[in-house]
């Protein structure tokens, strides 16, 4: 019997490669910076020059800026220290590692975000989402596909905004 790819998904911070670890932990300081006013840009430039990936900084802030200015619900980003990872957090690393595996316009993707964002977001997303995830991968962080039970998470049930309105602008 084989693992799925779900259960080789590290549940905890300390447990992931690298690269995830950069890319979390600059998720969760973007977003202590926004909600405590904080300017913490300086950092997160300093952090990604060291890691080699200097141009990921502005990706990511258009990446994050869209999402937070554009998220139907709250997200569940995580404190700096915590252990664990937050359902919101993986569906953010999946978003990425569809991306850099060529299948960030598909339609599962979209659907994974439409519970969240509506289709104007999703579109904007597309651009610091594809440039975050190939300049992550071309210095080789390979971010791992998440499980596909998100889907099931972020929709509860409801309609997406994809199935509500019926197509996703390319």
């Amino acid at each position: 019997m084989t693992k799925s790819r779900s259960s080789m998904i590290p549940p905890k911070f300390s447990d992931l490669p690298f690269g995830e670890k950069l890319l979390l932990w600059a998720v969760r300081l973007w977003a202590t910076g926004a909600r405590e006013g904080t300017n913490v840009q300086e950092t997160l430039r300093h952090a990604f020059k060291l890691a080699g990936v200097p141009d990921a900084y502005i990706a990511l802030d258009g990446f994050l800026s869209t999402i937070s200015g554009s998220a139907t619900v709250l997200s569940d980003n995580r404190r700096l220290k915590w252990a664990d990872i937050s359902d919101d957090e993986h569906l953010l690393l999946g978003l990425i590692a569809a991306w850099q595996q060529g299948h960030g316009k598909d339609h599962g993707t979209a659907l994974l975000l439409s519970s969240r964002f509506p289709l104007a977001a999703i579109y904007i997303i597309q651009g610091p989402a594809s440039k975050l995830a190939e300049i992550l991968k071309c210095r080789g962080f390979i971010i791992q596909p998440r499980c596909s039970r998100q889907t099931e998470y972020y929709n509860n049930g409801q309609k997406s905004v994809v199935e509500q309105q019926g197509r996703i602008l390319h």
